[in-house]
């Protein structure tokens, strides 16, 4: 630099080391830009790569082009199989009802009138339930239900379980709702826990009712969504006729009009090739949603790194420009000024004004020129405090990262976190729907919990 300066003008020691410290800053600036410029590349490559694969004939592209024939010949043989049943060319697949009985309940015939009660304490909760041992499936620990309706939750199951692969409907009344639950989080968590259903199926379904609250939900199993989706169950359990059973206290009647609505869809003779169906299509869905999802994102990936290099290298320019510019007001100062009068010169360029604001990332023009903004308020203002978010405290004067006064009175703002309250928050989680499935292998004897699970789906209802 001093090369620039003839003898007889000898640079000033103060301002050869401001221009020493503003070097020292571009040198920087210019590290972090090509960095970035190299992460942008690479970005770019690694979506370009992705986004070929998906596009070009891969492996992945193959893989995914297969899987959906393999799905479409399941629907074809499934849907087959569904005509052939209501043809009566094939008998549905089921276990018979001799078969279930000698196996799983050779020494029960009818509904045993003796109940033998445990009680299951559910989990996150202070609550226990009361099932019987010889009819698992009606819990009433309301005592609302009659014994005719008990006898047919126990039958309807028994024909459940031989026509079907493990499904099971469970009905369970309760005088209140554990404390921070709701009709739907509890739910979810009794089907859950119960394991309803088979586990592998995820095919059971929870009636909940809850006397003291006024409220009932029905719980769908993962695998019975596609024949009971949430609107056909809203549709049922909010009935006029039931709301009105349970407005007039008929309970029973009303869980007994549910159940003659329920079971002839989840036991019909192609309920479980329905199923299946549904299941497939939803699958075959899910995996060309992925598989498109996969190349719109690398798309918008691959503009974005473009975005980011063409704005790196605007930047890269600016700073270039600017610290050119700062060179030639060095070397072109008046050195017959006074020392503060150059000093004033040399605070008035772009590139000082970033220096001064700190800045280490630029990612636009737009923030380099905020940078600079705040730059001024630092030359202008040097006890000035750097705040969150890029703002500046100047005394009481609080000002935003465009360099724009936000308020003249910090202490006693919002904008001053000392001044935020801690409000107390009552709020209880009350899980709403979602939850846990996890249904994987297995089975489960008739007369047993399967192991099924629920994520969440059904409707609920109020009287």
């Amino acid at each position: 630099m001093k090369s620039n300066h003839s003898a007889n003008n000898p640079i000033d020691p103060k301002i050869e080391k401001m221009n020493q410290w503003v070097k020292e800053r571009f040198d920087q600036l210019g590290r972090i830009n090509r960095w970035q410029f190299l992460f942008y590349i690479f970005f770019l490559l690694i979506t370009i790569f992705f986004l070929g694969i998906s596009l070009l004939p891969t492996s992945y592209k193959n893989h995914y082009q297969k899987d959906q024939l393999n799905l479409e010949r399941r629907i074809r043989k499934a849907e087959i199989e569904r005509s052939d049943i209501l043809a009566g060319k094939k008998q549905p697949t089921t276990t018979s009802f001799k078969k279930v009985l000698d196996d799983n309940l050779a020494n029960l015939g009818d509904y045993p009138k003796i109940e033998e009660n445990y009680t299951v304490t559910i989990k996150d909760t202070n609550e226990k339930i009361v099932l019987n041992q010889n009819n698992i499936f009606i819990s009433d620990n309301a005592n609302i239900l009659n014994q005719a309706i008990k006898d047919k939750v126990y039958y309807l199951n028994k024909q459940l379980a031989a026509s079907t692969n493990g499904t099971q409907l469970e009905v369970i009344t309760i005088n209140h709702l554990p404390e921070g639950e709701t009709i739907e989080s509890y739910a979810n968590k009794l089907f859950n826990q119960l394991g309803i259903g088979n586990k592998k199926e995820n095919n059971g379904i929870l009636y909940l009712i809850s006397v003291g609250d006024r409220k009932f939900h029905l719980e769908v199993g993962y695998g019975l969504e596609s024949l009971l989706p949430d609107a056909k169950v809203d549709d049922i359990i909010n009935n006029r006729q039931v709301v009105d059973d349970f407005k007039n206290d008929e309970y029973s009647q009303g869980v007994n009009r549910v159940l003659d609505k329920v079971f002839p869809i989840i036991n019909s003779k192609t309920a479980l090739v329905d199923a299946i169906i549904a299941n497939l299509h939803d699958e075959k869905q899910q995996k060309q949603f992925n598989y498109l999802s996969a190349i719109f994102i690398s798309f918008i990936l691959c503009l974005l790194s473009l975005l980011f290099i063409y704005k790196n290298r605007t930047v890269h320019r600016q700073l270039i420009d600017m610290y050119g510019n700062f060179l030639i007001t060095i070397r072109h100062l008046n050195h017959s000024s006074s020392q503060e009068e150059k000093i004033h010169q040399v605070k008035q360029t772009a590139f000082y004004q970033l220096a001064a604001s700190g800045i280490l990332f630029l990612y636009s023009v737009k923030q380099l020129q905020n940078a600079i903004k705040r730059g001024k308020i630092f030359i202008q203002f040097p006890s000035a405090k750097k705040k969150a978010f890029g703002r500046i405290l100047v005394g009481d004067t609080l000002y935003s990262h465009k360099g724009e006064i936000l308020t003249t009175a910090y202490l006693i703002s919002l904008y001053n976190s000392a001044n935020w309250f801690n409000k107390d928050n009552n709020r209880r989680g009350g899980g709403g729907f979602g939850g846990f499935g996890g249904g994987s292998s297995g089975g489960g004897s008739w007369g047993s919990f399967g192991g099924g699970s629920s994520g969440g789906g059904g409707a609920s209802g109020s009287w």
